[in-house]
């Protein structure tokens, strides 16, 4: 609204932000959080470097995005899943990478029609209402009053760095380079959730994560 946009979308992009809010928010967020339950930041930041494989596989049979050659080379290292064991938690992790890049390639279809504030806010908002109402009907919805000043903090983090800032600079930069190359940046993720994992959560480095990584 700040900056003059119309605050209702065209009715055309309605179908693509209620599924953006779905994958985005609901699957995304759910596979990725209920995932570090039980499994490690550092598998997951690894399982993350799938992200651009899958994103281009899914941009090139879906959009039709060509690929160029270096992309096949480059996009993710499937070392990177071999040389983990595998838990439910890892499981999940992939799912969301897949949840992801499908919120990526539907990004390139309505960035022209909607702006990156408008998509964020709109797909934030219908992704959240669908999650807070299977988190009621499952009997797991709670309200953050009761948090420690330590979780009140991340969870703060989580909404306005994780949640809107990222976003609209993913959103924005998707639209300009396309979602096959903008998930290549995915691969900067495990090396920054590594380098957490150990330094905030004691998490020990094995030697097949670095050689997967």
């Amino acid at each position: 609204a700040w900056r003059g946009e119309k605050l209702l979308p065209p009715r055309r992009t309605w179908p693509a932000l209620f599924t953006m809010g779905i994958l985005g928010v609901c699957i995304n967020n759910v596979t990725q959080f209920t995932g570090l339950q039980y499994s490690t930041v550092t598998n997951f930041t690894i399982i993350a470097t799938l992200t651009p494989i899958v994103t281009a596989l899914l941009s090139f049979v879906l959009i039709h995005e060509r690929l160029h050659r270096l992309q096949w080379l480059s996009n993710g290292s499937l070392a990177a899943i071999l040389t983990l064991s595998f838990n439910i938690g890892d499981v999940l992790f992939f799912t969301s990478q897949v949840a992801w890049a499908l919120y990526s390639i539907i990004v390139v279809r309505i960035i022209d029609d909607v702006s990156p504030f408008a998509i964020v806010a709109w797909s934030g908002l219908l992704g959240s209402l669908t999650t807070a109402a299977s988190a009621a009907y499952l009997g797991h919805f709670e309200l953050p009053s009761l948090l420690s000043p330590l979780a009140l903090g991340s969870y703060l983090f989580v909404i306005f760095a994780g949640g809107l800032i990222a976003m609209i600079f993913w959103n924005k930069g998707t639209g300009i380079v396309g979602p096959s190359q903008a998930a290549v940046f995915m691969n900067i993720m495990p090396l920054v959730g590594i380098i957490c994992g150990v330094l905030f959560l004691d998490e020990q480095l094995l030697i097949s994560q670095a050689i997967g990584g």
